[in-house]
């Protein structure tokens, strides 16, 4: 097996053993689809969105494990190899790829080497069970106990396949119509309030001659941008809120928008600059991602739906009696001069007896949370997003935020998904995927490197060891050479350039550090750091063209060229050689089943598995 092969087979395998927990990786995964419905900047985040709201919910139910097989494209029934009479199916191939990360192919030969890798991975995967099997790992207590913690967490998988099972497939009309609005790119700064007052408000200040940049800078709600007095930078349509680029789309440059209602609050928007696309290229190359990016809002707003039918479905109640308990029991223990202060939305737990933390909060059909559990709950929500308690609606969604994979697994039991083929085999497969991992840690381990090995090493690879040199640099960067050079020519030190970079400079976040780089390296700005290197510490260099814009700098401070000694990264070569060795035990082991296997490979499925319409371009796809 080759090196990548055995790379990737190391990660899938691996991945099994942190599955008994919620996976970070998978979670993440699992919002790109939620928030893909949005379109929305990163930038833009209101505090208490609701679409906020909901993307940590669903996390908290979603958390899939992408080793199984449930979200493949195509029905996945199709079988691309038989292991010892074990069929593989093309859904495991499909999730590999998404584990992997690696969708996106700069050719249909590139494609189909790495789906041969993968498969050649989930071969080696299958040879795993089976000697598992034969030492019957499968009536391993460990294995039956790991299963059982992960029962809900497949059990919410297979809901969430049913959630996004449906056919998103869009018209050659809508692909189209998202090519069209490619043709330009967006630059617009705003500010975000919570109230359409506010919003006027700003308005009325603006006509007043306020600097729309301190207006955002002082008042918005979206800290980030704020501190780039609003600027969002440059964007395309479909990196925004659909309401938020409309309005955008119906500007001129320098004009202000009248208030703007998005889910994230109202905004005053300017458009700062509109300008062809460079990124467009011709519709036949951009078909396929176009089309791709459009099943994943649309099923986003499938997920959305969800969510809102569920809140409909599963009404959370708020017991009154309850929330009056706790105000008057706050109102008892503190005087008044100090209960102002304390937030309307907390409660110190450690003040309630058993009883009073068994209270119920809240309930709905199927379940219920007390005081106490609550408390304990919001310990893991921001201060300024809990509701006070008497604001019943909102306390009443928080609720049902934080218990919505509970509520989902009673969903899903009442669906009968529990007696599902799906859910079964989902199951099925983790045991297996669990026993291949013990089997794998069961295997003789190689001897670790000695230490005239570690010293021969650090020897040959010096370099990975070496700190290269590093200078710290203040910048300003204008799009216009002319303006840089006034500025070259204006600025004689430091706090001037300081001054202007914060209200001028176009490096992207950089106006709240007034243009400070920190320490940078040649890898990172290299037309920068070459003209930096010949500048004395204390003196300004520059203009410099790069990212095609124009950099004028000052140099704080320079620091050289650094090697590590051997007893300060002996440790890490230690890992990294033990770590490789056990690799090439690995492989050597996988290679020498497979030479006693009875393997078969279908490479007209692996072929047809690839959707040739992602590159119209190719000769491989014909």
């Amino acid at each position: 097996m080759n090196k990548t092969a055995n790379e990737i087979s190391e990660t899938m395998i691996n991945d099994t053993k942190s599955s008994s927990e919620p996976s970070s990786k998978s979670s993440r995964r699992i919002c790109s689809v939620i928030s893909a419905r949005a379109g929305v900047m990163k930038r833009i985040r209101g505090k208490s969105s609701e679409f906020s709201k909901l993307c940590a919910a669903i996390l908290l139910a979603a958390a899939t494990f992408s080793v199984l097989p449930g979200c493949g494209s195509g029905s996945g029934n199709e079988v691309i190899a038989v292991v010892n009479g074990d069929p593989i199916p093309l859904s495991e191939l499909e999730n590999q790829l998404k584990m992997s990360r690696r969708q996106f192919f700069s050719s249909y030969q590139e494609e189909l080497d790495i789906r041969k890798v993968l498969i050649d991975t989930l071969v080696i995967q299958q040879l795993l069970v089976q000697e598992a099997y034969k030492k019957n790992l499968d009536e391993s207590e460990e294995v039956a106990r790991i299963a059982l913690s992960n029962k809900e967490k497949f059990l919410l998988d297979v809901l969430f396949n049913r959630i996004v099972d449906a056919d998103f497939q869009p018209g050659e009309a809508e692909v189209q119509n998202v090519f069209d609005k490619l043709e330009h790119k967006f630059r617009a700064s705003h500010i975000l309030v919570k109230e359409r007052r506010e919003a006027e408000e700003l308005l009325d200040s603006l006509e007043a001659g306020v600097p729309f940049g301190r207006l955002a800078f002082e008042y918005s709600q979206d800290k980030r941008s704020a501190r780039d007095q609003g600027d969002l930078g440059y964007f395309i349509w479909g990196q925004m809120d659909e309401e938020f680029q409309r309005a955008v789309d119906r500007l001129s440059p320098n004009e202000i928008s009248s208030p703007v209602k998005s889910r994230f609050g109202w905004h005053i928007i300017k458009l700062i600059e509109k300008v062809p696309n460079p990124d467009r290229t011709t519709l036949a190359q951009m078909k396929y991602g176009l089309a791709q990016d459009i099943i994943s809002r649309n099923r986003s707003k499938g997920v959305e739906n969800y969510f809102e039918q569920m809140r409909e479905k599963y009404p959370v109640n708020v017991e009154q009696r309850t929330v009056e308990f706790l105000m008057n029991k706050r109102e008892d223990m503190y005087p008044p001069l100090i209960l102002e202060r304390l937030p309307r939305g907390d409660f110190d737990l450690e003040l309630l007896d058993r009883d009073e933390k068994s209270l119920p909060l809240a309930s709905w059909d199927g379940g219920q949370m007390s005081i106490g559990e609550y408390l304990l709950a919001i310990r893991s929500v921001p201060l300024d997003q809990r509701p006070d308690f008497d604001a019943y609606d909102d306390l009443a969604l928080l609720i049902f935020r934080l218990k919505f994979n509970e509520i989902l697994g009673l969903e899903a039991r009442r669906l009968g998904l529990e007696d599902s083929d799906e859910f079964k085999y989902k199951i099925k497969r983790f045991r297996e995927l669990t026993m291949a991992e013990i089997m794998k840690d069961s295997l003789p381990q190689p001897a670790p490197p000695d230490e005239d090995q570690l010293m021969a090493y650090y020897n040959s690879h010096i370099d990975e060891f070496t700190s290269p040199e590093k200078i710290h640099v203040f910048e300003i960067l204008v799009s216009d050479v002319n303006q840089a050079r006034d500025f070259r020519k204006q600025i004689k030190g430091l706090k001037k350039l300081k001054q202007l970079a914060s209200e001028l400079t176009e490096r992207g976040g950089k106006r709240t550090t007034r243009g400070d780089l920190g320490l940078i390296e040649r890898r990172w700005f290299p037309e920068l750091f070459d003209v930096a290197q010949n500048v004395a510490i204390g003196g300004m260099g520059g203009p410099v063209k790069t990212l095609g814009k124009w950099s004028v700098f000052y140099v704080v401070d320079k620091l050289a060229e650094d090697v590590q000694s051997y007893d300060q990264v002996r440790g890490r070569i230690l890992s990294n050689l033990t770590r490789g060795r056990r690799a090439d035990a690995f492989a050597a082991w996988a290679e020498n089943v497979k030479q006693v296997s009875d393997i078969t490979i279908y490479e007209d499925v692996v072929l047809s598995s690839i959707d040739p319409d992602k590159y119209p371009d190719s000769l491989g796809a014909n």
